[in-house]
């Protein structure tokens, strides 16, 4: 099984699992709560899209905290008239804002980041988004190039000799099945089809 592990700012993680299975694994987990599940990698398509990815709403804020800071301690270090107990207030809530100012920017560099895009094959919307430096550049390129050759072997299976394809459809089959996607029938019915798509070429090799 190859596995991706990733922070989510500020207390969350995120594990994308590869294995037997057709499809990619991803668990979410927080302080209070966790989610997993599963795509299908049938569903995806194998041109994924590179960008960054910059919260600027973060800086936003920062900009509003510094304003708002700047607005009482200019007051506090500047005007002479001011009392004891006023600038001890205005320089407390200067502090505390210029505080919430370097957590929004702290927040902006942390959420900075280049992310891998693998959209839809059908609608091209975002299907999954993963951050291509996280926790090394080396491991999630590696965790990437591995999930686009699995994609492309479902998609574009005539690489394959006759058997890595049957063995590659009875593995989604079972997927299906545990998924509850499809009856015990049906299974039966689409895997029969499946081992007879295989026996000409078991023939032709036989006899060579």
């Amino acid at each position: 099984m190859l596995t991706l592990n990733q922070r989510q700012f500020p207390f969350g993680r995120r594990q994308y699992s590869l294995s037997e299975e057709p499809a990619v694994s991803i668990r979410t987990s927080g302080l209070f709560a966790s989610q997993e599940l599963a795509i299908p990698f049938e569903r995806f398509s194998p041109n994924v899209v590179r960008t960054r990815f910059i919260p600027w709403r973060w800086g936003l804020f920062a900009g509003l905290w510094i304003a708002l800071a700047a607005a009482l301690l200019v007051p506090a270090f500047t005007d002479s008239n001011l009392i004891g107990t006023d600038r001890t207030g205005l320089l407390v809530g200067g502090c505390t804002l210029a505080a919430l100012a370097a957590l929004c920017v702290v927040a902006l560099l942390r959420g900075s980041h280049n992310l891998v895009i693998f959209p839809d094959a059908r609608t091209g919307v975002a299907l999954l988004v993963m951050r291509a430096a996280s926790p090394t550049e080396a491991e999630a390129q590696a965790f990437v190039t591995e999930l686009i050759h699995r994609i492309q072997l479902i998609r574009y299976p005539s690489a394959l000799s006759p058997e890595q394809r049957a063995e590659l459809h009875r593995k989604h089959l079972e997927f299906l099945l545990a998924e509850t996607v499809l009856t015990i029938e049906e299974y039966d019915r689409l895997l029969k089809r499946v081992n007879d798509s295989v026996r000409p070429a078991e023939v032709v090799r036989i006899i060579k």
